[in-house]
């Protein structure tokens, strides 16, 4: 039987504490007082103008559960464009060109970066000890490589890499036009629904060892499929966002139909008594899911639902203020296929025990490179568009799409 789940405040005060959502949202409009506002703990800053810099740094995210909503705005850089040292922090919105480095995370967790585009740095996006790094419908074009987890410069792996980055979640993004297009070295990520295209190599992976004990350390991890930190998340949980609009209390009254189907549905609690557990609610929402919290202030963006085995949305913003939805729900029967898709996705993907992962590399398409793959041990992956043959799970040959 499913069960519809109301997170009580109790409960969730088992979690990590951690800054709300709720704080003041900061408005900035220079490389100086974006990292000024950004260096407080769970701050909200929202960029107003385009950032031009020739430091050696332009924006750092140091406070803890930072969000840095770059409003389609853009940032030049010479050296690198932003920074990110505060654990929990968020990037979103934002085009980095030019520079170094792009977007740096380092010896930061559980970091996400949504809609982020890099052209032209020297490395789009580096990772340097981003233990759950989650990069989400993200893209680069140009450089030396377009994501690198530790790659040495030029994009080679080290021989004997450790694993310094675990839980990487690949989601939805796009590397093309560089040396390397995705160089994993201390790393081994869950890549879903990715493009990696035209490149010199398109997907380069080692075979980190493991650096310490915990999950991720022998390979591919998925932090919140595999073990979320909210209660109540399974596998195969439809998350299902709701902010008690007459729109939402029409979805909630076809839940008791879907229940009876068997579904399990996770549903945000909601009334000023529950304020912290609506708070720990986004916040993993933020980082599993952040197309649902990037939607937030447009017009119809509400309800919303999740799938994080999946990894797809029922509505999201594409640009400005027009949504985007990666399903139809208009009634019971629409809520019972979103949740049917995400639990055929959790039990082909993911499993139970044990190595969570059961596909590595999944809905993909990694050709027109020059070298598609250089691959060191195996790589599980299903339904990709490659020429890898059975190492890549190749379900149709490039050119077929």
């Amino acid at each position: 039987m499913s069960r519809l789940i109301h997170l009580p405040a109790l409960a969730l005060s088992l979690l990590t504490a951690a800054p709300a959502l709720a704080a003041p949202k900061v408005k900035c409009d220079s490389c100086e007082s974006c990292t000024a506002a950004l260096a407080a703990e769970g701050a909200r800053v929202e960029l107003t103008a385009d950032l031009a810099a020739s430091g050696p740094t332009c924006v750092t995210l140091a406070g803890a559960g930072a969000e840095l909503n770059g409003g389609e705005h853009s940032l030049q850089s010479e050296g690198t464009g932003v920074l990110i040292t505060g654990a929990g922090a968020h990037l979103r919105r934002l085009s980095v060109s030019g520079g170094e480095i792009g977007v740096e995370v380092k010896g930061a967790a559980q970091v996400t970066l949504m809609a982020v585009s890099v052209k032209g740095a020297q490395v789009g996006i580096s990772a340097d000890g981003a233990e759950s790094l989650r990069v989400v419908r993200s893209s680069t074009e140009g450089g030396q490589v377009g994501l690198s987890y530790g790659a040495k410069k030029g994009g080679q792996c080290a021989p004997g890499a450790k694993m310094r980055s675990p839980g990487a979640v690949i989601s939805r993004s796009s590397f093309t036009g560089a040396k390397v297009g995705v160089a994993a070295c201390e790393a081994s990520p869950v890549i879903v629904g990715a493009k990696i295209t035209g490149n010199g190599t398109g997907l380069l992976t080692a075979a980190p060892k493991a650096s310490g004990k915990g999950p991720g350390q022998k390979g591919p991890y998925d932090p919140c499929v595999c073990g979320p930190e909210l209660p109540g998340v399974k596998q195969e949980t439809t998350m299902f966002f709701s902010s008690g609009c007459g729109g939402c209390k029409v979805h909630e009254g076809w839940l008791p139909e879907v229940q009876q189907q068997g579904y399990d549905i996770l549903l945000r609690p909601t009334g000023a008594e529950n304020r912290q557990a609506m708070d720990r609610f986004d916040r993993f929402l933020r980082q599993c899911a952040p197309e649902v919290n990037d939607a937030i202030g447009i017009p119809g963006c509400v309800p919303n639902y999740a799938c994080l085995p999946g990894q797809f949305v029922f509505k999201r913003r594409e640009t400005g203020k027009l949504l985007a939805r990666d399903a139809q729900i208009q009634g019971p029967e629409g809520m019972a296929e979103f949740s049917a898709r995400c639990v055929a996705a959790a039990q082909a993907h993911y499993n139970p025990t044990g190595a969570c992962v059961r596909h590595a590399v999944r809905e993909s398409e990694i050709c027109g490179n020059t070298v598609d793959a250089q691959l060191a041990g195996p790589l599980s992956g299903e339904g990709n568009t490659c020429g890898l043959g059975e190492k890549l799970g190749c379900a149709q040959p490039c050119g077929a799409r």
